[in-house]
């Protein structure tokens, strides 16, 4: 039915070029040729606009007593700080989890008398992170700034508490949050903004109910528009001079897409109404819009009540899907991050046990092995951000589990998008996810439940994808990262250990381990090594499967895939478990496995880094690197001989060079200087013996810090939800076992 839109621009831009638009492109690329037709002032109701037109503007947040739940026993080293007597539970508040803001600078009431902050408790002077109020005699707050938790010590579940946070609540720690000003006025790329909801980000534009948005078309080759629309969690309530969260403040929005005629009448194609919390709701709307199509237009419209507070929706998507009829010419890439995978226990890097068949055997037909790659950290956060920027820990700044990567980084998902590509992103969460920046250039990242990895609902995904666009696809797992699963396979079954029938993980195992709690000899090592193998066969099935079929959806002769790891795991090499402790190999030394379209397999000895994964892709696909980056493109082959650095937070860092290895800590503590040559099991420090050597290796470490300087925009705040914090805990970088 065709009906006219009175009083709001119906008419198309009559100066404006229209788009020509395919199967693959997506609206969300075409902003800067977007028109806001229609848009409210604001949708903010008056009391709400009042509180954020006020300097001193907070977000106020009533706590109950029943939203405290018990954690157990309190921590040692928290008991210690908090100093109370008897035998008192540690308690964590679910609503303070799921808001996520930083508790620095916020003041704290308990049952209606207010907590003094301290800075020094009976046990001694808070860590950094911490945040401590006095809730009475009984009981202590404190608040993890890391991962925005407030939890009590106390005897029983605390009273009633409000805390009112004195900073604005609006910046990087709401991504979705409305910008709070009045209006967006007529420019459509202001709309522009990253939206997770459930476990998925996206990149998506934020219209202001009762808008309209339009895009000129002149040529509209496709059949149907794919969106994905979805509502922010909630609005706002004034309370006590402050706002509060409201999931019900808003009654609900109305997408529509909508099609515009040469005459200026309109035809809706597709509406759908939203309520808060539904998350993303996916559509195909199809496009049967006729000859005279002059305009396609996103439209926003009161929920069922009729009331505009509050009602911003998300659009997200809006990717044209037809048959294609034209290839670009460059390549699809596909990254492999099987986190905490040391190269050695893969058969083709000389692994004694029979880990890894399939991946071997795609390894020797198709691609490049470099044997000798060096992670730039041995932990998840600075590594992966190494890997998706190119930049070293020094120069991204994520080396703390309170950041996250700065969209000034630009990240290779970024640059690809810039440049046509559709990326796509499905991770497993923990420090893989959204809210550590992650997400940033990704059209869709996924966060899954971890150690559950479905690649072939991936592949079913890219075999009907029929798009003129490249594509870059991550995918990440943790199935070779602990927890690890119980396994017979390479156990032996004589073993009766103090670890047969436990839980292999941080909580049970690592920590006690690392505190001089737990003894383990060698039997228990070779236990311990056994799971690990057993991961890293299971995470070879899952791999073998998807590059068999990876063949048949992407064409190989115009595909590059790359696997590597974040870094390896220590198994009792020097003594310890886990990783992101030490700098040794076993938690540097990863696989690197490339195939180049069009290049023979091969195996490489020369030296490499992660740092060198992004100038790789970018040379392959043809687009310039930037200054910053101090990795090389592995295309064309890399030096015999280069320096290589990894950074562990600011404890320490280590330098490779001509065969030496130079682990050196920054607080005071001797370095340490390794033959690799003679000694690559790094047993013997000869940094006594060779001091020209240790001073050699620290100017190179200069040299390259000042050739490839920090960009100037620093590492952001992250802000940790509920599932991501989960997640983490899970994988145990968040309770007693947690670093």
């Amino acid at each position: 039915m065709l009906c006219a839109l009175a009083g709001c621009g119906a008419e198309a831009d009559a100066d404006a070029p229209g788009l020509v638009l395919g199967p693959g492109d997506s609206l969300l690329s075409h902003l800067d040729r977007g028109r806001v037709v229609r848009a409210p002032a604001s949708t903010w109701p008056a009391d709400v606009a009042g509180v954020l037109g006020r300097e001193d503007r907070a977000l106020v947040l009533p706590l109950s007593r029943a939203g405290w739940r018990d954690a157990g026993a309190v921590p040692e080293a928290l008991g210690a700080l908090a100093g109370l007597a008897g035998t008192p539970r540690l308690w964590r508040h679910r609503e303070a989890a799921a808001v996520s803001l930083s508790f620095a600078g916020a003041r704290v009431r308990l049952d209606g008398r207010s907590c003094t902050p301290v800075t020094q408790t009976p046990g001694g002077v808070l860590p950094d992170d911490l945040l401590a109020w006095s809730g009475g005699d009984d009981s202590v707050l404190f608040a993890d700034s890391r991962h925005r938790e407030l939890m009590a010590i106390a005897p029983q579940a605390p009273a009633d508490i409000v805390v009112r946070f004195a900073a604005d609540p609006w910046p990087d720690a709401r991504r979705w949050e409305p910008d709070p000003r009045p209006g967006v006025g007529d420019d459509a790329a202001a709309l522009s903004c990253r939206a997770e909801l459930g476990r998925v980000s996206r990149r998506a534009l934020l219209l202001p109910g009762r808008g309209v948005l339009q895009f000129p078309v002149a040529t509209l080759r496709a059949e149907a528009l794919a969106v994905a629309v979805g509502l922010p969690a909630h609005g706002y309530r004034v309370e006590a001079g402050g706002l509060i969260p409201d999931r019900a403040a808003g009654d609900g929005v109305v997408c529509a897409i909508e099609a515009v005629a040469s005459d200026g009448t309109t035809r809706r194609l597709w509406a759908q109404a939203l309520k808060p919390g539904e998350g993303w709701v996916e559509a195909t709307v199809p496009l049967d819009v006729g000859d005279d199509l002059v305009a396609l237009r996103l439209v926003t419209e009161p929920g069922a009540a009729g009331d505009a507070a509050f009602d911003h929706a998300l659009f997200a998507g809006l990717q044209l899907v037809g048959s294609a009829r034209r290839a670009d010419p460059r390549p699809h890439i596909v990254l492999l991050d099987l986190d905490t995978l040391r190269a050695d226990r893969l058969g083709c890097y000389g692994a004694p046990r029979d880990t890894s068949p399939r991946i071997d055997a795609w390894a020797a037909e198709q691609a490049v092995l470099f044997e000798d790659c060096m992670a730039s950290s041995s932990w998840t956060l600075p590594s992966t951000a190494t890997l998706l920027t190119g930049l070293l820990p020094y120069q991204h700044g994520v080396d703390r589990p309170s950041l996250r990567l700065s969209p000034q980084h630009q990240p290779l998902a970024q640059r690809l998008a810039d440049a046509g590509y559709e990326t796509w992103g499905v991770a497993e969460g923990g420090y893989v996810s959204a809210s550590f920046g992650f997400d940033l250039g990704f059209d869709t990242f996924e966060t899954r439940r971890s150690q559950e990895p479905d690649w072939d609902a991936v592949l079913d995904r890219l075999a009907v994808r029929n798009s003129e666009r490249p594509l870059f696809l991550l995918l990440h797992t943790y199935l070779a990262h602990a927890p690890y699963e119980p396994d017979p396979r390479w156990v032996d079954p004589a073993y009766a250990g103090p670890l047969a029938g436990a839980e292999v993980d941080a909580d049970n195992v690592f920590a006690p381990h690392r505190l001089g709690q737990l003894e383990l000899d060698p039997a228990d090592g070779a236990y311990v090594a056994a799971l690990y193998d057993a991961g890293v066969a299971r995470l070879d099935a899952v791999v073998g499967a998807f590059l068999e079929r990876l063949d048949e959806v992407l064409p190989p002769a115009h595909t590059l895939v790359v696997i590597t790891s974040d870094h390896g795991e220590e198994l009792l090499d020097h003594g310890g478990l886990d990783h992101g402790l030490t700098l040794y190999d076993e938690v540097l030394r990863v696989p690197l496995i490339v195939r180049f379209p069009g290049r023979r397999s091969a195996r490489e000895t020369a030296p490499v880094s992660l740092a060198d994964v992004v100038p790789t892709v970018l040379d392959v696909v043809g687009l310039p690197r930037s200054s910053g980056l101090s990795g090389r493109s592995l295309r064309a082959g890399v030096p015999a001989q280069r320096v290589r650095i990894a950074e562990l937070a600011a404890r320490e860092r280590a330098v490779r060079y001509e065969g030496f290895k130079l682990v050196d800590p920054v607080d005071g503590r001797a370095a340490r200087l390794y033959d690799l040559d003679a000694d690559p099991g790094e047993r013997v420090d000869r940094s006594g013996q060779q001091a020209d050597r240790v001073a050699d290796l620290r100017a190179r470490w200069t040299r390259l810090v000042g050739d490839h300087v920090a960009p100037a925009d620093a590492a952001r705040d992250a802000a940790v939800d509920d599932t991501t914090r989960e997640s983490l805990q899970q994988l145990g970088y968040v309770g007693d076992g947690g670093r």
